[in-house]
């Protein structure tokens, strides 16, 4: 046999059988899945039903209990996808929900085994399935799962310490006095979920907040003042004055802002300081904005030698009006009348949406 007699009589039909034979593997997957995707929204759909009305229905423990017992004996319960809609499907009720229906949502996590299940992401070797874990325990409520995240507070993995630090406060139902000692970095989008953190779940205030403000990290520092700021603590106003001269961008930031949300009118001489000073174009406005609230006339002369600066842009020039607007009106239009630029500002703070500057 010939190579061409080898080509038509055997390689052709192997390749024309091989390429049936993927066509039909292709047909038997897709028909899998199909079938696979219709049985897990089936089972979405029962899970939701039975969290919607049995679990609002059962008035006691022992209900609860029967009840779920019989509707994991409808499910497949066993295999893992099922374990994970059905935590997902809680955790979704569980943020439409408080109160006793929350406490049997966080029954059933327990009920069900699912605390052990969200552990075992916890004690694998990847970060990223650790952090799922600990969401799981956060989004649940799972107070007892703090000893399991406390050893990754000083993890060397910045994500993942980051993410059990945020959990960690979550579930934490003491002052968080302890903090003080924290010498790790937060991360920027952690402290804005430490924030709302403060607002959902109200810890009690920190007994050595004061001291807060002398850490040596810097996030607790900032940390510190934020807590201030939730709780409207004025205790402090002489170290959060200080603070205004910090080495750190960051912390200057916070206390410029702390200065206006607490209304610390002794902070002025100490603005007016830092407005000769200050480089970070953030923490200027942050800075005119407090100054907006709590200046006098002392700071009219800097206000207005601060706007002559030729190199001050629009942004920050538009923010020293708006503050000299507040302070005294009178001596913005005096002082600066026949000044056509200053003037359409002036406007545009008193009609933003019909004239611009």
């Amino acid at each position: 046999m010939n190579l061409l007699d080898s080509i038509i009589y055997i390689i052709i039909p192997l390749l024309f059988i091989f390429f049936i034979g993927v066509v039909l593997l292709i047909i038997y997957s897709r028909i899998i899945y199909s079938k696979r995707l219709k049985t897990r929204q089936k089972v979405k759909d029962e899970i939701e039903t039975f969290l919607a009305i049995d679990v609002f229905n059962s008035t006691n423990e022992g209900e609860l209990k029967n009840s779920l017992h019989h509707f994991l004996s409808t499910i497949p319960f066993d295999k893992n996808w099922c374990k994970d809609i059905f935590l997902k499907k809680l955790i979704d009720f569980g943020e439409n929900v408080k109160g006793e229906v929350a406490n049997k949502l966080l029954d059933i996590y327990v009920f069900t085994n699912l605390h052990k299940y969200s552990l075992g992401f916890i004690q694998s070797s990847s970060w990223y399935k650790k952090s799922i874990g600990f969401y799981h325990f956060q989004a649940m409520g799972f107070s007892h799962g703090q000893r399991y995240v406390k050893p990754y507070l000083e993890h060397k993995n910045n994500k993942l310490r980051s993410n059990a630090y945020i959990t960690f406060l979550y579930l934490n139902t003491e002052p968080l006095d302890f903090l003080i000692d924290y010498k790790y970095p937060i991360l920027e989008a952690s402290e804005h979920k430490v924030v709302n953190i403060l607002y959902e779940k109200k810890p009690p205030m920190p007994n050595n907040i004061d001291d807060w403000l002398g850490a040596g990290n810097p996030s607790i520092v900032k940390l510190g003042i934020k807590i201030m700021v939730f709780y409207n603590y004025t205790g402090a106003s002489e170290k959060i004055i200080k603070l205004l001269n910090s080495v750190f961008d960051t912390i200057r930031f916070e206390a410029y802002i702390a200065v206006k949300e607490l209304y610390l009118f002794e902070a002025e001489v100490s603005l007016t300081d830092r407005l000769k000073s200050e480089k970070e174009k953030k923490n200027v406005l942050a800075l005119l904005e407090a100054l907006a609230v709590v200046g006098t006339d002392f700071s009219l002369v800097f206000l207005h030698d601060f706007i002559k600066k030729d190199a001050i842009d629009g942004d920050l020039k538009l923010a020293a009006v708006r503050c000299l607007h507040e302070i005294n009106t009178d001596y913005l239009n005096h002082s600066f009348r026949r000044n056509e630029e200053i003037q359409r500002i002036k406007n545009h703070i008193k009609s933003p949406y019909i004239l611009s500057v």
